[in-house]
């Protein structure tokens, strides 16, 4: 991957569009997190609460932006994505009620979850076939990168103005940025609809059907699936493991995660390099093992400082099977159906990360962290490996079928 790719004038206005976008929500998203927990009386309870909020407003939105992406002008739908964020966002300047406000942070995630797979199929109209990957890895690599600096500016910040009022501010400005920028981009596009009103579970039932036909699509589905249920239970926990396991605090919590961030920039640096070095389909099936076996090292682990290697080593592996799940759609999917297909994709990962947070409500107080990390990574490796031998994981093997053509305008 190389940010050459924003040499294309259209693609370089969507990324930075939707970089300043993704960094105000990293930022603020963290912030309303610590003042929701703050005004709370600082209940744990609370924190559950938005987390599974947000999940499913997430889930909604997802499913809202497949649809919405298959029959509308997808430049329109991220502008008035940008648009409508504006007066959610600001309504929390004016409340004190923590409910209140998960409620209308998990508005902004609905929004943000229609976003997303539009933002990622406008890459496949407006960037030549042959940097699509680039352009995915790009993304791959600017997402690692928020992860490690969003949450740190957004505690950062929170603690230092004794408040949310500036950083709010701060995320407004990047989506007043962002329907700029999105203006200004220009090609041809396919088709000129009005939005249409409702998302219909029929409306998914051709991208269902390519899914069920295609071994290959089977096997990444249910991959992601396994994936988001173990990480689903991993993130949650991780900052009693860090204290009761490691032996550390929150500081060193928040040197796990940015480790992790930075060895997701480098799996979305090298997933082009990694993929044409050992294959489209056997590169998913490579990382989602590794995953596997990182987990269950980290359960068994604890020194802090091979935590933290180990944490690196698994942001590469995460970032990179990311990425070239979406190079996988983007050269197998056809552009029309494209957008449900990662809604789909990016369900698949978040419904069963959902189920994973609903567990630990019922059972994380009954058992030791990192005995439910290792049975977890148990559990992990199981479904792997009875999935290992099937015949859509021997398909995806062999990589992507056939490959699709766009009409793109760079």
């Amino acid at each position: 991957m190389s940010p050459k790719v924003l040499k294309h004038a259209n693609y370089r206005k969507l990324y930075i569009a939707a970089f300043t976008s993704e960094l105000g929500l990293f930022v603020s998203e963290t912030a309303l997190l610590l003042h929701v927990f703050d005004l709370s009386g600082e209940k744990k309870s609370v924190l559950g609460l938005s987390r599974l909020s947000f999940l499913i407003f997430l889930i909604a939105g997802n499913l809202m932006g497949g649809i919405l992406g298959a029959k509308n002008n997808r430049k329109h739908i991220l502008m008035f994505c940008e648009f409508i964020r504006i007066p959610i966002l600001a309504l929390i300047l004016f409340t004190q009620n923590p409910y209140f406000i998960i409620l209308l942070s998990s508005l902004k995630s609905f929004f943000s979850g229609i976003f997303n797979p539009n933002r990622q199929t406008l890459v496949n109209e407006i960037v030549p076939m042959e940097d699509i990957e680039k352009a995915n890895g790009l993304f791959g690599m600017t997402n690692a990168t928020l992860m490690v600096i969003g949450p740190l500016f957004g505690a950062f910040l929170y603690t230092h103005l004794g408040g949310v009022k500036e950083i709010i501010l701060f995320d407004l400005s990047t989506y007043m940025l962002g329907i700029y920028l999105l203006s200004k981009i220009r090609y041809n596009v396919a088709f000129e609809a009005p939005l249409s009103k409702f998302v219909r579970l029929r409306d998914f039932q051709d991208t269902f059907r390519q899914v069920k036909n295609r071994h290959d699509l089977r096997a990444l589905f249910f991959n992601s699936a396994t994936a988001g249920l173990c990480i689903g239970i991993l993130i949650p926990l991780l900052i009693p493991f860090t204290k009761e396991v490691l032996g550390q605090g929150k500081e060193q919590y928040g040197l796990l995660m940015g480790l992790f961030g930075i060895g997701g920039m480098i799996g979305g640096l090298s997933s082009k390099k990694m993929r044409d070095l050992i294959g489209a389909g056997r590169i998913l099936l490579l990382t989602l093992g590794l995953e596997c076996v990182c987990y269950i090292l980290f359960s068994l682990n604890t020194n802090f400082y091979i935590a933290t290697a180990i944490f690196f080593v698994w942001g590469i592996l995460v970032f990179n099977r990311i990425t070239n799940q979406l190079n996988y759609l983007s050269k197998s999917v056809e552009t029309n159906n494209l957008p449900k297909m990662i809604s789909l994709l990016d369900l698949s990962f978040t419904v069963p990360s959902m189920l994973g947070a609903i567990f630990l409500i019922f059972f994380a107080d009954r058992f030791q962290v990192d005995k439910i990390f290792l049975t977890t990574a148990i559990f992990f490796f199981v479904l792997i490996a009875i999935r290992w031998r099937s015949s859509s994981t021997k398909i995806l093997l062999k990589g992507p079928i056939e490959q699709v053509t766009r009409d793109i305008q760079s």
